[in-house]
């Protein structure tokens, strides 16, 4: 969605290379979100039309940075992103009440995770004043990588095949994007006899 927001509402420029790098990262993700049902109400795994929410969301958030990041700095955003953060979470605390006891270990890995995505969305934020928005994000489908070796180590938890068959086509996408990017596949002039 960033990719195709970045194109048409940017006006970011893509090769023939990069679209179809890009096409293989959309083709993995719906192969890991396949669950192997013929209806629309089974074709995807339980909670796919959320993400799907999230991601509009998310890139109309990615779009706005864009545009903004060289006025505005990406430490602003980023306040402001845990600032709304706080302010709904409170909302939905006392709308849905839950118990408020949390136990020490949870807590502290809940501090670690917020530490480590303020830091990881601020380098993302970083990361537009450098790279197209478009670029930057299928750059970031890259993190699956780092959140299956992290669902390994810490819950012994591994995806089914067809999922991790996703994943490496959606990161095998990203690659070629990104080494089209870099000018790796364009054609070498000839040399001269």
């Amino acid at each position: 969605m960033v990719t195709l927001g970045g194109i048409v509402l940017l006006k970011e420029k893509f090769g023939w290379i990069e679209i179809v790098g890009a096409a293989l990262a959309l083709i993995g993700t719906f192969i890991i979100s396949y669950t192997g049902g013929t209806s629309l109400k089974t074709l995807f795994i339980a909670g796919t039309g959320v993400v799907v929410i999230n991601a509009l969301f998310a890139t109309t958030a990615t779009l706005i940075v864009k545009v903004h990041v060289k006025n505005i700095s990406p430490e602003l955003f980023n306040l402001n992103r845990y600032t709304w953060l706080l302010t709904f979470s409170v909302i939905a605390f006392y709308i849905y009440s839950p118990p408020a006891t949390i136990p020490t270990k949870a807590f502290a890995n809940i501090s670690i995770g917020v530490f480590l995505e303020f830091i990881a969305i601020l380098t993302v934020y970083y990361s537009y004043q450098f790279i197209d928005a478009s670029r930057s994000a299928v750059v970031q489908t890259l993190k699956g990588i780092f959140v299956l070796i992290g669902a390994y180590l810490v819950f012994q938890t591994f995806p089914l095949l067809h999922q991790f068959m996703g994943g490496m086509v959606t990161v095998i996408g990203v690659l070629i994007m990104t080494l089209a990017q870099a000018g790796i596949f364009k054609s070498r002039p000839k040399l001269p006899n």
